[in-house]
């Protein structure tokens, strides 16, 4: 595992003390999500591991795997977004219940998390440099749920905006749902501060 101490613990099971090892399937979903293509994350995973170069649903243009498993990526840079999204699965496994689009939501979750990190540094697109990924790794317990709320009303906005009547699967396909959720965003985050900064607990 990569890290120093903390960031191991973080992936050692309580129980049977063994790693809990990241798929390179779950790390690619959740390095697009956090890239911003969930949908892609959700349902083109195959053909992105297969280096296919695959449509965006958000954007015009395309994603593929040698446009961000470059050369020069590392594995500190992959570790946040995965680190995020397990972070997410659990979130949502406990709010499960609690809105039907929840299970949906979930790869634009963690994209939308992506978009506020991205704000926060002033990092136009992508994933960040090794150094940053994981400082904000180590202290993710600290700074998650304040974001992850954030995303979380960015997303209930925008599906209570739309005319997709419960249609949830295809909602968070559709083009013109990513930029209504992208316009509720900053919204969401001028209420959170309402409330206390919720990007105070991010690092430096």
């Amino acid at each position: 595992m990569l890290g120093g101490p903390d960031i191991k613990e973080r992936y050692r099971d309580r129980h049977s003390k063994h790693f809990r090892k990241l798929t390179s399937k779950e790390v690619a979903q959740a390095v697009l999500s956090f890239s911003g293509a969930p949908g892609e994350a959700k349902d083109k995973i195959r053909d992105f591991l297969g280096k296919k170069e695959v449509p965006t649903y958000g954007r015009e243009g395309s994603v593929s795997y040698d446009k961000i498993y470059t050369l020069n990526v590392t594995a500190e840079q992959l570790l946040l977004p995965a680190v995020i999204q397990r972070k997410v699965w659990s979130q949502v496994s406990a709010d499960k219940g609690q809105e039907e689009w929840l299970e949906y939501a979930r790869f634009h979750i963690v994209w939308l998390i992506g978009e506020i990190l991205r704000s926060k540094y002033n990092q136009r697109e992508g994933l960040f440099q090794p150094e940053k990924s994981l400082e904000i790794s180590e202290l993710i317990d600290q700074w998650f749920k304040a974001i992850y709320d954030v995303a979380f009303f960015t997303v209930k906005d925008a599906v209570q905006d739309s005319a997709d009547g419960g249609q949830y699967r295809e909602f968070f396909r559709a083009p013109r749902n990513y930029r209504a959720i992208e316009s509720k965003l900053q919204g969401a985050l001028s209420f959170a501060s309402n409330f206390g900064d919720p990007l105070n607990s991010l690092p430096a």
